[in-house]
């Protein structure tokens, strides 16, 4: 199943329009996840969300983009 991952803040929206194809839904959640977590390390992206979408244009779930907390010192 392809699913799209669209990236959103209060007022702009960037969509997804390729998507990727999994198919188990830990590979989805992991997938989104791991966005989460990279675009968190850019402050621009803080404060928006990533909303997961299938191919059937139902919503599979939305995860927020937080500040990494980790140091590289």
């Amino acid at each position: 199943m392809r699913y799209y991952f669209h990236l959103e803040s209060g007022t702009n929206i960037h969509i997804d329009p390729r998507g990727v194809d999994f198919e188990r839904r830990t590979d989805v959640i992991n997938h989104a996840s791991a966005m989460a977590r990279d675009l968190g390390d850019d402050e621009r992206w803080v404060g928006w969300s990533l909303r997961v979408i299938d191919e059937g244009n139902a919503e599979v779930f939305c995860v927020p983009i937080r500040a990494s907390v980790l140091s590289t010192k």
